[in-house]
């Protein structure tokens, strides 16, 4: 009898394995209690004969197998049946949210269904076993297709029935055991009834209940289903919803975790079965619920779903993962933070986590379920999955430091699929917002080449097609067999590329190439004729046109085409905001444009501009920058002065959240219905339509590509840093640098609250520090620097009205040249200042310069004290250089002489370049910071490049207002920690040269500026210095005789002259200093004709001139 009692135990456990596991074609689903394989006939045989009294439960054992055979796809293999054939998939069109035919019988095998469902019928089941029958017979009756009778037979059940044995512990969640704990468990030694189908028999308490859990989702399942068959599709769903919190609650519990990710779930193979109906379960309630509940209940089922799947192998019904996959994404996409749509408890934080982890879950399956397509094919899927993976990244900002994760991606998917310019289009905006630009370029050439061709190729169809367009001029041609973008598609990526390529450091190629994309999109404007009526589009490309034209003036260098040039990008700026009046960006740069020196300089259009453009985007701090230029070009400084500040109200946090308001407007043209239906209700709050049939693409949630990368944090801040300088360098115009200097406390403290952007966020507090509000040095009353706070420019002219470059000075004009002022120990600057003679001017200068003095005298006193403390702690800044590796061009500067005699700055000692075109930093407005504490060595290491060139920008400032305050020490370890951090700047050999100057060592002050003429030839400080310093009558003294002495001094000018002539035909053709350096070399060869022609053209340059150079304070090129 004991023997009997294990025999039963054993082929009872080995039915519950066989049902569980769902291997209903395999051969040997079991093991006889010896061990040898059974078939699925000699297990019922076996559990037959030793469970006679549960004959019940073996038929219904047997029609559940039989039934699950005959469901196989006629598709399947029959020799060779797989797991992933009996789990069954959607044979809908990819996307499709139709039931179709799952879990109905092909015709051919309709009638053996019926033998079956009649041998049920006449089953005499006990009590204790009807609700398995009746289970089984609604299984049956909906793969006959007979709706009702599955209906009649499953509404009167009891699903709500308490399946943990009631003396298990309960729990708040019920888990399925692992292989493990099912092994380690043994038998319980009690009888417990295996939901009323299975002989009362020693198992596991956990397992013995399974089978039940299977049963009552699979009848929730066929329920739903047959339902939504008969059109009942919301009660259907209703009864979805019923089953989640059992579903909610299903885990897996795991022993170990799985290492391998291509390793499948030991428990999930245990458990298949029930893992079919739940999954197919969450797939119908996915799809009912896009449809029908709103987005923030749809979410709970989409996660629910999602949780699941993550123990899903990748192959486990890839269709119906793919549809969920998208609503899911597609709901996440219309709820990011900021939106109008709602999902309560979610951050920003939480809902990238949770679209990241979809996206990541959902790549492992199309690496299993997709191959790599043949020839001239497309694996759409993997495309379709870039679209998602580029909407998640334009709604969490847009940000460069967020892109390289979707760069990843994309890189693995450009080997999953044949050459798709789908994903060079989308890796060329995330290469230029992650700041990997020379990748962005070649992405960008190579998605316009795959276009071209696929347009090529396609030509035939599209002339077929505009024979055939609608009445409105839109050539509709097939997308997916060409595989090309459509007309607006491509033409928006040919703008962004083009102006791209302009903002970008490049050279002349890089700016043809732009207009030849251009010209393509002009190509395609001119065949669309939808689009070719588009205004707004038509505003897009002509800006565009006129930033091309512009940079193409400028890098070409070519003094008979610019003027064409800058005209051409006039009349087309001039167009752009002609199309599109509200276009903020286009009045931008058309007052850049009339800005700019050059036969298109006007003053007061460009005052106009840049008034429209703050007008139309006040939240723009650019704009406003461009405004208080204008109006300083003009020699309003009071009204330029009072714009800045307003602009320096704009804080970047505001400024940050505009952007995000800006993507959150663009994204609201994501609808969340089909707008292919005109009649459908804007407010509907479902995410789509009732009567969708199909999963929307990730690529409707993509923003439309916009011309100009969004601005990043860092951008915000660089932006306000360069508009303070602007402002500080009009009040120490205006006032004087006395007064300057109290604002520079305001400046400071906004540098210390918003400059953590390049600190580490874990690192941010204790990093590089700033010195105390109440310490920053005053500049010296008598330097010449000049009014932007950059460069001290060789020509200064005071100008009180608009003036045009075209006007040149006229050789009858009274001009002043004013020597140098000499310094305490009888030296001079050796470079003159010209200024235009008026009298009125100089009165007034005079008299507001002595008012401010006497205003600040006392507090400057006050302070005097603290300066010099900060400036001994900065002097004795080595943390740095002692940490970081140094170059091997590090200068010694052990060998240097202690001299602190007092210097007065050279006019342009601090011209920095940061531009392709040049940028200046204004060194004495920025007070030099504290020694860095010494856990900044491993903070800056990781920096990117461009925040060590701006940290390295305000240590090389720092020098130059040491070296002007004739700190010479100071000054010398500053330009050492800038060359820590940035040792390829060039500015860091041009301020060690002009410290050089500073201290009489003339021949190493020229070496250094050679040397930083090899690191950037074009570098325009270094060759305005270099001449200089050819033309300073010291550089050719020597112990030579006379005629030698004269001979070398010759040679110098001739250098000088040489080199600056060069030079203004190239990268200094609007440089006034150079002009002016050049005037004064010829003047010493005794070309008086052609001193005279440079001198009056360097003063056409600084005529109407704005405050700082443009090309260094603003993007010349968005």
């Amino acid at each position: 009898m004991a023997q009997a009692d294990l025999k039963a135990t054993h082929y009872t456990s080995q039915l519950q394995s066989s049902l569980l596991r769902g291997i209903w074609a395999d051969s040997a689903p079991a093991n006889a209690a010896k061990g040898q394989p059974m078939s699925w006939n000699e297990l019922i045989r076996k559990y037959q004969k030793y469970c006679p009294s549960r004959h019940i439960t073996a038929e219904l054992a047997l029609q559940t197998q039989s039934l699950s055979i005959l469901l196989l796809s006629t598709k399947a293999n029959a020799k060779h049946i797989k797991p992933e054939d009996l789990d069954g998939d959607s044979d809908e069109p990819a996307g499709s949210l139709a039931l179709g035919k799952e879990c109905e019988l092909a015709r051919e095998r309709v009638d053996d269904a019926r033998q079956g469902f009649a041998a049920l019928e006449l089953l005499n089941d006990t009590p204790e076993e009807r609700d398995s029958t009746l289970f089984t017979r609604a299984y049956f009756a909906y793969a006959l297709k007979r709706y009702k009778e599955c209906l009649a037979l499953l509404n009167p059940m009891n699903f709500d029935e308490d399946i943990v044995p009631p003396s298990s512990s309960r729990s708040s969640r019920l888990q399925v055991p692992s292989e493990s704990s099912t092994a380690s468990s043994g038998t319980t030694g009690t009888h417990l009834t295996w939901t009323g189908s299975i002989a009362s028999v020693d198992i596991d308490i956990r397992d013995s209940k399974m089978w039940r859990m299977v049963e009552i989702i699979r009848g929730r399942c066929l329920q739903g289903m047959a339902m939504e068959k008969l059109g009942h599709e919301e009660e259907a769903l209703n009864v979805y919803y019923a089953a989640l919190p059992l579903l909610q609650n299903l885990r897996m519990a795991r022993s170990t975790p799985i290492q391998d990710p291509q390793q499948v779930d030991p428990s999930f193979l245990k458990y298949r079965e029930l893992w079919r109906w739940s999954e197919r379960l969450l797939w119908r309630a996915s799809c009912l619920a896009s449809r029908f509940s709103p987005i923030d209940r749809a979410m709970t089922v989409f996660r629910a779903y999602a949780t699941q799947a993550q123990t899903f192998p990748p192959t486990f019904r890839p269709n119906h993962r793919g549809v969920v996959t998208n609503l899911h994404l597609h709901a996440l996409l219309l709820s990011f933070p900021g939106s109008l749509v709602v999902i309560p408890g979610q951050t920003r934080l939480s809902w990238i986590t949770e679209a990241r982890t979809l996206l990541g879950e959902y790549r492992m399956v199309l690496a299993k379920c997709t191959a790599f397509p043949r020839a001239g094919e497309r694996n759409i899927l993997v495309e379709e999955y870039c679209d998602g993976v580029m909407a998640v990244w334009e709604r969490s900002g847009a940000m460069g430091k967020e892109a390289q994760w979707a760069i990843e991606i994309l890189w693995w998917a450009s080997r999953m699929t044949f050459h798709s310019h789908r994903i060079f289009r989308h890796l060329t905006r995330l290469l230029h917002a992650a700041e990997q630009n020379e990748l962005a370029k070649r992405c960008f050439k190579l998605y316009v080449q795959l276009v071209t061709k696929l347009r090529q190729a396609s030509l035939g169809e599209v002339e077929a097609a505009i024979k055939n367009s609608d009445p409105a001029g839109e050539v509709k041609t097939d997308q997916n067999s060409t595989g090309a973008d459509d007309d607006r598609q491509f033409a928006d990526c040919l703008i962004f590329g083009a102006r791209m390529l302009c903002r970008l450091k490049g050279d002349v190629d890089d700016a043809k190439y732009a207009l030849y994309c251009l010209e393509i999109a002009k190509d395609v404007l001119s065949q669309n004729s939808k689009l070719g009526s588009d205004l707004l589009f038509k505003a897009k490309l002509s800006c565009a046109n006129g930033i091309v034209d512009s940079t193409l003036a400028y890098r070409e260098t070519d003094p008979t085409t610019r003027p064409t040039l800058m005209r051409k990008a006039l009349d087309h700026f001039a167009s752009a905001v002609a199309f599109n009046p509200d276009s903020a960006d286009a009045y931008y740069h058309l007052g850049v444009s009339l800005l700019q020196a050059g036969p298109t300089r006007d003053l007061d259009a460009s005052v106009r501009a840049a008034r429209h453009a703050v007008e139309l985007k006040p939240n723009e701090i650019r704009y406003w920058h461009l405004l208080g230029l204008s109006l300083s070009a003009s020699g309003q400084y009071g009204q330029a002065r009072d714009v800045l500040e307003i602009g320096e109200g704009l804080g970047t946090e505001e400024e940050d959240e505009a952007t995000q308001e800006e993507i959150a407007t663009t994204s609201a043209g994501v609808s969340t219905q089909d707008e292919s239906n005109p009649q459908s209700p804007a407010s509907t709050p479902t995410l789509l339509l009732v009567i969708a049939v199909k999963a929307p693409s990730p690529s409707q949630a993509l923003i439309d590509l916009p011309d100009h990368p969004n601005l990043s944090k860092e951008d915000l801040f660089e932006h306000g840093l360069k508009l303070r300088i602007t402002l500080l360098s009009i009040i120490e115009l205006v006032e004087g640098a006395e007064v300057a200097s109290v604002k520079w406390v305001e400046v400071f403290a906004w540098f210390a609250e918003r400059g953590g952007w390049a600190q580490p966020p874990e690192e941010r507090r204790g990093s590089f520090e700033l010195p105390p509000i109440d310490t920053i040095p005053p500049t010296d009353v008598g330097d010449d620097t000049d009014d932007s706070g950059n460069l001290s420019p060789f020509v200064q002219v005071v100008v009180g009205r608009s003036a045009s470059a075209t006007n040149l000075v006229s050789p009858g004009l009274p001009i002043t040249i004013v020597p140098p002022t000499p310094n305490e120990n009888g030296d001079s600057d050796s470079v003159h200042t010209v200024r235009l003679s008026n009298e009125k001017d100089e009165e007034h200068s005079v008299s507001r310069k002595k008012k401010a003095q006497r205003i600040i005298k006392d507090e400057i006193n006050k302070r005097q004290s603290q300066i010099q403390t900060i400036s001994r702690k900065l002097g004795r800044s080595n943390t740095l250089r002692s940490q970081m590796s140094r170059a091997n061009s590090t200068p010694d500067f052990t060998m240097l002489g202690d001299n602190s005699r007092t210097y007065q700055a050279s006019s342009i000692h601090s011209r920095q370049r940061m531009s392709p075109r040049a940028s200046y930093i204004g060194p004495h407005l920025i007070a030099p910071a504290r020694t860095p504490p010494p856990v900044l060595a491993d903070i800056v290491e990781k920096r990117t490049a461009r925040e060590k060139r701006l940290i390295a920008e305000l240590w090389l400032t720092s020098a130059a207002t040491f070296r002007r305050m004739g700190r010479l020490e100071q000054a010398k370890e500053a330009i050492q920690e800038a060359e820590s951090l940035d040792e390829g700047h060039p500015g860091v050999w041009v301020q060690l040269g002009l410290y050089f100057v500073a201290n009489g060592e003339l021949s190493q002050a020229v070496s250094s500026f050679h040397k930083a003429l090899v690191i950037d030839p074009d570098h325009i400080p270094a060759v305005v210095h270099l001449a200089q310093q050819y033309l300073d009558p010291a550089i050719g003294q020597t112990t030579a005789t006379a005629s030698e002495e004269s001979e070398s001094r010759r040679n110098a000018i001739d250098l000088a002259a040489g080199m600056l002539s060069s030079f203004i035909k190239g990268p200094g053709w609007d440089v006034p200093e150079a002009w002016y350096l050049l005037a004064k070399a010829v003047s010493l060869q005794g070309r008086k004709e052609r001193e005279r022609e440079c001198l009056a053209y360097a003063l056409g340059l600084v005529e109407g001139k704005p405050i700082r150079d443009i090309r260094i304070s603003l993007d010349c090129a968005l």
